[in-house]
Order: structure tokens, then C-alpha cells, then sequence
């Protein structure tokens, strides 16, 4: 006696159907990657100007802060460029000195005040933290 096997074989349906469903999941995963190294990205980019200066940088808490009052028209600038969502104030972490702190709302609004600002405001380091 002979035996047959009978295997049933895809139809042309089930092959589309399942190359659809691998397609999504493959573009799916493509679209995750991508994402979470954006993320990455710019969660660097951000905190790159995050960075504290040593104390032997700053200058004295009064200087920064005659520097900040003298400085309506940087500080206009930094305004015109983040909106209603900056802050600018002197922070002191070190005894008698200070850094100046400027908070942002977006990634656009840090990036446009770090390009006008560049390095230092007026030879002071800053600090950028988004909020």
C-alpha cells in the first residue's frame, strides 16, 4: 500500500496576506528604530549646553547679576526667540559665584538662542535647560 501524503499548500491569498503582515511589521520596526535614535539624538543635543562651568569660570554673583540688568537688549533678543516659555536668571552653585541659567520651552526655541548667544553671554557661561 502506498501512502500519499496530502500537505495542503498556500493559496495565493494567504502568501499576500502574510507578505503584508511581515511588510508592516518589518516598516513598523524600521519607524521604532529611527525614532528612539532621534530621540537619542536630541536628548544630547539639549543637554550638551546642560553643562555646569567650574567654579574658577564664573564670575561673582553681583557681576553676574549688574551683567543680566545691563544686558535688556540680549535679553530681548533671547525673548524674541523663545517666546513667553524663557526664563534668565543667575543661579550659584559655588560660594559667591554665578552661572546664568536660561530656561526654553522647545528644541527649536534652545537651538535659536544658542545661535544667537554662541559660547558666552557677554564672556559669562550659561547654562540651558529645557523645560
Amino acid at each position: 500500500m502506498e501512502e500519499t501524503s496530502m500537505q495542503a499548500q498556500p493559496n495565493s491569498r494567504q502568501i499576500f496576506f502574510w507578505r503584508v503582515v511581515i511588510g508592516v511589521m518589518g516598516t513598523l520596526g524600521v519607524g521604532v528604530i529611527v525614532f528612539i535614535i532621534w530621540m537619542i539624538v536630541t536628548y544630547f543635543q539639549a543637554n550638551a549646553w546642560a553643562r555646569v562651568p567650574a567654579c574658577g569660570e564664573l564670575r561673582s554673583t553681583a557681576a553676574t547679576q549688574q551683567l543680566l540688568q545691563q544686558s535688556a537688549g540680549q535679553i530681548d533678543g533671547i525673548n524674541e526667540r523663545g517666546g513667553s516659555d524663557v526664563a534668565v536668571s543667575p543661579r550659584s552653585d559655588c560660594p559667591g559665584k554665578a552661572v546664568i541659567q536660561m530656561y526654553y520651552g522647545t528644541h527649536s526655541q534652545g537651538s535659536a538662542i544658542r545661535e544667537f548667544l554662541g559660547d558666552t553671554f557677554n564672556g559669562v557661561p550659561y547654562q540651558m535647560m529645557n523645560i
